[in-house]
This record gives C-alpha cells, sequence and structure tokens, in this order.
C-alpha cells in the first residue's frame, strides 16, 4: 500500500480507473450463462466474447505503450470460462 504523502497521483489515477474497469467488468458478467459469449445482439455490434477479448487487447496495448514497445494483438475470443478467469485476474 502507499503512502499518501508520497503517491504519484497519475499512477493512483491510472489504479483506481482500472480497478473501476474490473469491478464494473466483473459485476456485469458475474453468473452470465455459458453461452453468454456468443450473444450476438445486432448486425455491426460484436458478440460478447470478441468484446471481452478486444478489451483485453486494448489493456495489453496500453501497457505494451507504457514499457515502450507499442505493439497490438488481435486476439481470438478463448473459451467462456478461461475469458472470465483471466478478467478476475486484473
Amino acid at each position: 500500500m502507499t503512502n499518501q504523502s508520497n503517491a504519484d497521483p497519475k499512477r493512483e489515477l491510472l489504479r483506481h480507473a482500472l480497478a473501476t474497469v474490473a469491478y464494473r467488468g466483473a459485476k456485469a458478467l458475474r453468473d452470465a450463462p455459458a453461452n453468454f459469449s456468443e450473444f450476438d445482439p445486432e448486425k455491426g455490434v460484436r458478440p460478447a466474447g470478441k468484446l471481452l477479448a478486444h478489451m483485453g487487447d486494448l489493456m495489453d496495448w496500453a501497457l505494451s505503450i507504457a514499457i515502450g514497445k507499442r505493439e497490438w494483438r488481435d486476439s481470438q475470443p478463448l473459451a467462456w470460462e478461461r475469458k472470465w478467469n483471466a478478467f478476475l485476474r486484473l
């Protein structure tokens, strides 16, 4: 835990933002049915599994920028249980 007197405000903001995404994402996905990954709301909208994979790609891309590489990956959706468990590890 950081000492508030010497905490980097930018780092704390990023930490809070990522924690919020993880919390809200986990809350939305908790107890989702096994076939939720394939749910396709309408043409032109990503199915839930592809959307979750894209969110992971965005976070991975941000990390690559932070370490000076700027590398994009276009991940394919994993099995729903693996996606859910990977998301919870954030």
